[in-house]
């Protein structure tokens, strides 16, 4: 029986945040996120929805095919 193959969780990078307060953005793989914002991101060849749910300080949290994620800056 051939093995199912594992999913590849999209690469995703937080590139900065701009702003302060309730005015943050984050910039994540080339597009400029606001909280509550959905946007489609190509990462690789593929196109896939995110939104942004929540910037903060040093990090992003995004929804990418319904699982969040917490994005820092290094």
């Amino acid at each position: 029986v051939p093995a199912k193959p594992t999913p590849v969780e999209p690469e995703l990078k937080l590139q900065s945040i701009l702003g302060a307060g309730n005015n943050r953005l984050a910039l994540i793989n080339g597009h400029t996120f606001k909280a509550g914002e959905q946007a489609q991101l190509k990462i690789d060849d593929d196109i896939v929805s995110a939104k942004c749910l929540e910037v903060a300080t040093r990090s992003a949290v995004i929804e990418i095919n319904g699982t969040q994620r917490t994005l820092s800056l290094p």
